[in-house]
């Protein structure tokens, strides 16, 4: 087993699988903080500038997205194949695995196509193809009122709502993160961020509330990384010794956006790529990741 591979095994960050994990996984409740000022305000206004347009106003306040149903088991893509489907040269996520969502006509637009290819039946066939899917064969994709096309989308199926997030490209290549996190409009709508662990199974920190706009900031500005053997090798490291952490984004809709941060190496997982975070990034934040544990991955 090659480096890149031991790295995808320890740290269940195998881009077939990663945002399904991270959507589906509890975490542990703890109390939250926030604090917010004049220079928190600052910077939101700055950061949303900087990311491209997002409103220099008041948070708006969303509908609470909250599963209507959980997944079935039953509907589960076979030999692990996460639920995805692919539009406009994108790859998305079914986000809770596929579970239902209450959805009003008013938070849908205009129907954009049908899941018409099957993934499952030729993935080699039909798993870079436009409108193909593991999850909802048939269902209709619909843009919502409320979010870009670009960040979430909607698929109506057998009477069902289901959202699906954006977590890379068709093609393999990266997203570009700013240009992601434009389209989520982030931080307006991150309500807060948590530090977990590994697994996402324990919140160990929250981060202050006036640095979560300085946060998006930096990881903006992350580039995709060409990860050398050695690389993957030492990713590996800093997993197996408790140095790789989730960031829960906790949304006003009532829903959460988890990424991987690595402070010690500068690397940072968004959606299915890995990616080299500035400099700035470990001299800005490191002090909240120092002294923080964790224990040992979940055994694979």
């Amino acid at each position: 087993m090659n480096a890149k591979r031991v790295s995808d095994a320890l740290s269940e960050l195998d881009p077939q699988y990663v945002q399904e994990a991270l959507q589906y996984k509890g975490r542990s409740k703890a109390p939250r903080w926030r604090k917010w000022g004049a220079a928190a305000a600052c910077l939101v206004v700055v950061v949303a500038l900087v990311l491209g347009g997002t409103s220099m106003f008041a948070r708006e306040s969303l509908p609470q997205l909250q599963p209507a149903s959980p997944a079935s088991p039953a509907a589960d893509a076979p030999d692990g194949m996460r639920k995805m489907m692919n539009y406009n040269g994108n790859r998305y996520v079914f986000l809770e695995n596929g579970a239902a969502y209450s959805l009003s006509a008013q938070q849908l637009k205009a129907a954009l196509g049908t899941l018409d290819y099957d993934i499952q039946a030729d993935p080699q066939a039909n798993g870079k193809k436009e409108f193909s899917t593991t999850f909802a064969l048939g269902g209709t994709v619909y843009a919502l009122a409320d979010y870009d096309p670009a960040f979430r989308l909607a698929v109506e199926w057998e009477g069902n709502y289901y959202l699906c997030q954006r977590t890379g490209q068709t093609d393999n290549s990266p997203m570009d993160a700013a240009e992601y996190f434009a389209a989520a409009r982030f931080p307006e709508r991150i309500e807060r961020v948590s530090i977990a662990d590994h697994a996402g199974a324990e919140v160990l920190a929250e981060f202050p509330g006036g640095e979560i706009s300085a946060l998006i900031g930096e990881l903006a500005q992350a580039q995709p990384a060409a990860l050398t053997e050695e690389d993957y090798l030492a990713i590996a490291r800093a997993q197996t010794d408790g140095e790789s952490y989730q960031l829960l984004l906790d949304l006003n809709d009532g829903t959460t956006v988890s990424l991987y941060v690595i402070p010690s190496l500068q690397i940072a997982m968004i959606g299915d790529n890995r990616y080299a975070l500035p400099d700035s990034f470990s001299e800005k934040f490191g002090d909240l990741f120092d002294g923080l544990t964790q224990g040992p991955l979940p055994a694979q």
